[in-house]
């Protein structure tokens, strides 16, 4: 599979990580709906959850509101993060393209070190605090998009 669509209803502290062997996990209260292509999450839950993707996956889309995310060992070509009110990040082990869309909303991303990045603010009223060192020649991008929002980069 190639495009994740994962949406997360709940507070719960959610885990998102690449798996070695190609597989998908859930929990068990989840709605999947899958093809050959493309793979729907659908979780409902306030407890912690772990999700589990091909770590190569090309496109992951996750929709979190009021929690925090980790995200680790991930390779993708685009990894979209939808965010609704406050919201904690903490990227491990991954590379590729963050595109973070916040509407009226604050998030704080926590990189490790050594993690190189660029950064591009798109959107209406948009605030991007970066208190790293950026690299102008570096493949990972961290895009912000949306409107009134902050986005705190550690």
């Amino acid at each position: 599979m190639k495009d994740f669509d994962i949406h997360v209803k709940g507070t719960g502290k959610v885990t998102l990580f690449g798996t070695d062997n190609g597989a998908i996990t859930a929990p068990v209260e989840s709605r999947i709906d899958s093809d050959k292509y493309n793979c729907d999450i659908d979780i409902n839950t306030d407890e912690d959850i772990i999700i589990g993707v091909p770590s190569d996956t090309k496109h992951i889309e996750i929709a979190i509101a009021d929690t925090s995310l980790i995200i680790k060992d991930l390779d993708f070509d685009n990894l979209e993060i939808d965010a609704k009110g406050s919201v904690k990040i903490k990227a491990v082990n991954i590379s590729g393209k963050l595109d973070i869309n916040l509407s009226d909303s604050v998030a704080d991303l926590s990189l490790p070190e050594g993690f190189t990045f660029r950064t591009v603010t798109e959107g209406k009223n948009n605030r991007l605090n970066n208190s790293r060192t950026e690299s102008a020649s570096a493949a990972n991008i961290i895009e912000l998009n949306g409107k009134n929002s902050v986005l705190n980069i550690r």
